[in-house]
This record gives C-alpha cells, sequence and structure tokens, in this order.
C-alpha cells in the first residue's frame, strides 16, 4: 500500500510539474503579449503625439491661411481702389483731351473768322458831325458855314465790340461861289447790343449703363437735376439750365454764332461721354441733340 501510495504522489508530482511547466510556458507567453502590448502602446503614444504635433501644425497653418485670406482680401480693396483711380485718371485725361479739342476746334475757328466776321453789309447811315468848310471866293474874301450832311456809306462790321470806323463823306457846301471839300472826320458810332436770335440748342443727360457711350432709349434712363452751362466763343457764359426728369435740357433764342456746351457731373458719376461740346449755330434749325453720358 506504502508503494502504491508513493506512485501515486510520484504520478501527482509529475502531473504538477507538467502542470507548472505549463503554467511557465503560459506566463512566459502572456509576458511575451504584454511586451508586445506595451511595444504596440508606446507607439501609440508615439502616433498620438504625431497627430498632437500634426493638428497643432494644422492649426498654425490655418491661422497662417486666414492671415494670408486677410491679406489677399486688402491686397484686392487696394486694388480695386487703384482701378477706380486709374478709371477717373483715364476719365480726367479724356475730359482734358476733349477740352483740348474743342479749345482748339474753337480757336481755329476765330482763326478762320477774324479777317472778317460777317459778310460786307451797306447800310446808309446820318453823320452829324460839325463840318467847317472853307471856300475861298477872293483873295481877301473867307466863308465859315456849319454843315450837316447826308453820307451813304459803306461799312464792314467785324467782332470788335469797341469798334472805330473812319468814315470820308462827299459833302458839297452851295455858297457863293460853289466849293467841293472832301474833309475827313472820325464817327464813333454807338453799339447796338446784338438782339436774341431764334436758334437752339437741346440735349439729354442719360444714365449710361454699359458705359459704351452710346444712348440706348430702350434701358438707359435720363438724368434729373443735371446742371448743363451755355458759353459763348468769348468763354463769357449766356445761359445755365437744369434736367428735367426725363434728363432733356434745352436752349433757345440763340443768336447765330459759336457756343460751347458744358455738363457739370451729378454727385457719385463719371462721365462715359465728353464734358462739354462746341457748337456753331447758323439759323433756326435745332442742331442735333446734344448727348452727355454719365454713369457710377
Amino acid at each position: 500500500d506504502a508503494q502504491a501510495s508513493l506512485d501515486t504522489l510520484t504520478k501527482q508530482q509529475e502531473v504538477l510539474s507538467q502542470t507548472l511547466e505549463a503554467q511557465a510556458e503560459v506566463q512566459a507567453m502572456t509576458d511575451e503579449r504584454l511586451t508586445a502590448v506595451e511595444t504596440e502602446a508606446a507607439g501609440i503614444d508615439a502616433v498620438k503625439t504625431q497627430l498632437d504635433e500634426t493638428a497643432t501644425k494644422v492649426t498654425g497653418l490655418e491661422s497662417e491661411v486666414t492671415g494670408v485670406s486677410d491679406q489677399v482680401a486688402v491686397i484686392a480693396t487696394q486694388l480695386d481702389t487703384v482701378t477706380q483711380q486709374m478709371e477717373e485718371v483715364a476719365v480726367s485725361a479724356k475730359r482734358s483731351d476733349n477740352f483740348l479739342t474743342g479749345m482748339a476746334a474753337l480757336l481755329a475757328s476765330l482763326d478762320e473768322a477774324a479777317p472778317t466776321a460777317t459778310a460786307p453789309v451797306t447800310e446808309t447811315l446820318v453823320a452829324t458831325p460839325t463840318v467847317e468848310v472853307r471856300s475861298t471866293i477872293t483873295p481877301s474874301t473867307q466863308l465859315t458855314e456849319t454843315v450837316a450832311p447826308t453820307a451813304t456809306l459803306a461799312v464792314t462790321l467785324t467782332p470788335t465790340i469797341a469798334a472805330t470806323i473812319t468814315v470820308t463823306p462827299s459833302v458839297e457846301a452851295t455858297a457863293a461861289p460853289t466849293a467841293t471839300v472832301a474833309p475827313t472826320t472820325t464817327v464813333a458810332p454807338e453799339v447796338t447790343p446784338t438782339p436774341a436770335g431764334s436758334g437752339a440748342i437741346r440735349g439729354i443727360v442719360y444714365f449710361d449703363r454699359d458705359r459704351n457711350g452710346t444712348l440706348d432709349n430702350t434701358v438707359e434712363p435720363g438724368i434729373a437735376g443735371v446742371q448743363v452751362t451755355l458759353y459763348n466763343q468769348d468763354r463769357t457764359q449766356v445761359a445755365q439750365a437744369t434736367t428735367n426728369f426725363r434728363g432733356q435740357f434745352g436752349f433757345t433764342e440763340l443768336a447765330p454764332g459759336i457756343y460751347v456746351v458744358v455738363e457739370s457731373d451729378p454727385p457719385n458719376f463719371l462721365s462715359s461721354t465728353p464734358n462739354n461740346y462746341t457748337v456753331r449755330i447758323t439759323g433756326a434749325t435745332p442742331i442735333p441733340e446734344v448727348s452727355f453720358g454719365d454713369y457710377r
């Protein structure tokens, strides 16, 4: 019995040893797995750190992008301002060119009209100067007589208002005997202001939506309340008008001559056409409509 018990204990010891060995192997495997898990955890921590760093970099990049976007917006605003200034400078330059062109045409027309402003006009003037006629009858006799002659003169009118006309009338004085005298008399006639004529200038100021300088009545309305000024060839203001609700204006009762029509841009508008036109009136027929285009 003792031997059997000993054999049983021996077997149990062997089984226990095997169990311990198996547990040792399991423990070793568990340790290996734990080590692997710890390694993986360390890797995960490293990845997390990298992710945190990446998130920080992304945040920094987003801030930089926001800053760049703000700078781009500022630059775009500055570019718009510069573009608008360039447009205004271009419009001003165009106005200057148009004004100089109009003035050159005006000066050229004045140069052409300078020799004879109008065709020669023959009219009868009654001159009433006191003419002293001396007629010698005999060596010892001298007659003095005051004569009011009537002279028919051929007068050429020039644009100069304060004109001095030298009249040389042929005066016949009847005395005993008859003496024919040709005195030289200087007459400064009184100048009568030119009466109002029947010429007319009409026009329109319109909203040039497409900025092409051409009026399109179907989609481009007139601008009301715009000031338009009329000057003569001496740059003296003749009249001033304000456009009606259709943008229309007009000047009437104008004498023949050269005129300059000038438009003053309404607030917040720029011009797509010249702001001044030089026109010539030769009769009662109105000239073609003067159009001024503005946009904003």
